[in-house]
């Protein structure tokens, strides 16, 4: 249902009109408070938010029903079980209230909550999000009245550019950043682990730690890979929540490197055979100093002392979903495969369109390893 526009199209003495065309045709009101255009504006936006509010007599118990019918189908399992807890904490403080009476002052009071009870600032974040996604969907399904989201202004923050988490890579550059490999690492260091690791990434979009839990036979204490002709997918299983294991579908790139790989047992293991010891902060940076040492910059400002920032294994990750997003693959299947909580981070830092070049090239991967 197409959204009501309310337009300011006169103000004098008597005050200023407001003009919109609703379903019945075109009606105009008449706003005669303050006059300063803060104010007319505020009335405006008013206005606009009352025509357009939707959800009358529905309860919000219901809504949750009908969420978690629609909204949960094609999330990951940890995505669901996170946006039920949320869900959960959301009716606990609120109660069940009719979902025309939505405001952004529920949503501010939920936030408040988070934070008495004694979260960290990175899970209260995280909950936002979720209920917010969750908000839009119901938006723009027109079963809740439209909220807007609280603005903490910090001029401070105003004043700088907006952070980019970097960019897609093109084929010819992961080729770079695998070549840099052997340049980078330390004496008695596993190449060939760091050299998956990046593979990893590109082709099954594996962020850092699951690239060290990753494991070719089932464990009870690490992810594994399963290929099978009919349906190749990585099972993944959370030991520490409910136990239970999510199929993840394998790209018919990333099956054709796994079964190029020699037999090897982890992607790349915490930990290593000659006296060191490897751990997901090493493999990041060994990965980030083989995209210095290739000279792939993604960011001319944003790493490290805010300096440029080099391509990252995460670039690799962002390609992946990239490149899935370009090849006509919907949303909720890429967000399947990348276990995304909230589609809209996927949207707003994996589809880079601006990089379009970059989803031309696929560089030769399995060719590349098996050299």
């Amino acid at each position: 249902m197409k959204r009501i526009e309310v337009k300011r199209v006169d103000t004098g003495r008597e005050g200023t009109v407001f003009r919109y065309t609703d379903r019945s045709g075109k009606h105009q009101r008449q706003y005669t408070g303050k006059h300063t255009n803060n104010r007319i504006e505020e009335a405006r936006h008013e206005l606009e938010t009352e025509l357009n509010r939707t959800g009358t007599g529905q309860r919000w118990s219901a809504f949750v029903v009908r969420a978690e019918r629609e909204y949960f189908d094609g999330l990951a399992l940890r995505s669901i079980e996170k946006t039920e807890q949320t869900l959960r904490k959301f009716a606990k403080l609120h109660g069940d209230f009719d979902c025309a009476e939505l405001s952004p002052g529920h949503m501010l009071d939920f936030q408040a909550s988070l934070r008495d009870s004694g979260l960290a600032s990175a899970t209260v974040d995280s909950t936002m999000q979720t209920i917010w996604a969750v908000i839009r969907w119901g938006v723009d399904y027109e079963l809740l009245p439209m909220v807007n989201r609280p603005r903490k202004r910090n001029r401070k923050r105003d004043r700088v550019t907006h952070k980019s988490k970097g960019r897609s890579l093109t084929g010819e550059e992961i080729d770079r950043m695998l070549a840099a490999v052997p340049q980078v690492v330390h004496k008695g260091e596993d190449v060939d682990a760091f050299v998956r690791a990046i593979h990893a990434a590109r082709l099954m979009g594996l962020r850092l730690d699951d690239c060290h839990r990753l494991r070719f036979e089932p464990a009870p204490d690490a992810h594994w890979v399963t290929l099978d002709a009919r349906q190749p997918f990585i099972t993944f299983c959370d030991v520490q929540k409910s136990g239970e294991t999510e199929d993840v579908p394998l790209t018919d790139a990333a099956v054709a490197w796994l079964k190029s790989l020699p037999a090897v047992e982890w992607i790349a293991r915490g930990r290593g055979e000659r006296g060191w010891h490897k751990t997901t902060n090493r493999t990041g940076r060994v990965i980030s100093a083989a995209g210095q040492k290739a000279r792939i910059l993604t960011k001319a400002t944003g790493g490290k002392g805010g300096g440029p920032k080099w391509a990252s294994l995460h670039d690799c990750r962002r390609t992946f979903a990239t490149q899935l997003l370009a090849s006509g693959m919907s949303v909720k299947q890429v967000q399947k495969r990348t276990r995304h909580a909230d589609h809209n981070t996927l949207l707003a830092y994996y589809a880079d369109a601006g990089h379009g070049e970059n989803l031309q090239s696929g560089g030769n991967l399995v060719g590349a390893h098996q050299k």
